[in-house]
């Protein structure tokens, strides 16, 4: 017990204490959700897409918090940054059911209908009420404002070549 005594002489290893044990029990709550929820690749997915942003960040050097977690809710949208100097952003599975970004030309909605653990492919996308056939999003069309709606199912769909809505 000396050990532990000792530890809470000094202020910041009392305050370091303190962040330990509240980090494991916030971290072992969230843990367990993640696993219940079968969310465990789609977590690991969107923390491997943060590292992006952090490194993006500190090399323009900007602050590397504010760069990951552009890049997590990015991640989570669906739209993934793999060409940065290009500005494309390329789809994928969307792990909420919608959201709205302030931009430029005033708001961007992204929305995606039947969003579950079962469909986790897309089967359309539309552009503004429009059908939308890239598997990317360029950064202009996203400053422009709108909306980006994914409709999603259980078996993937080449929607890239589907006929007009």
């Amino acid at each position: 017990m000396g050990f532990f005594s000792d530890l809470i002489q000094y202020g910041y290893l009392s305050n370091a204490l303190a962040a330990c044990v509240l980090s494991g029990i916030t971290c072992g709550v969230i843990g367990t959700y993640v696993v219940c929820r079968r969310m465990v690749f789609l977590a690991g997915g969107i923390t491997h897409a943060s590292f992006g942003g952090l490194g993006i960040a500190f090399w323009m050097g900007a602050n590397p918090i504010a760069g990951a977690m552009i890049f997590a809710v990015l991640s989570a949208l669906g739209m993934y940054q793999a060409e940065p100097a290009g500005g494309r952003y390329f789809f994928g599975s969307p792990a909420v059911d919608g959201a709205t970004l302030r931009v430029r030309g005033g708001e961007f909605r992204i929305t995606a209908a039947d969003n579950s653990p079962e469909n986790i492919y897309i089967q359309r996308i539309t552009l503004n009420g429009e059908a939308y056939r890239k598997y990317y999003i360029d950064y202009a069309e996203i400053a422009a404002g709108g909306e980006l709606r994914f409709e999603m199912g259980p078996e993937p769909a080449d929607w890239t070549k589907q006929q007009p809505l």
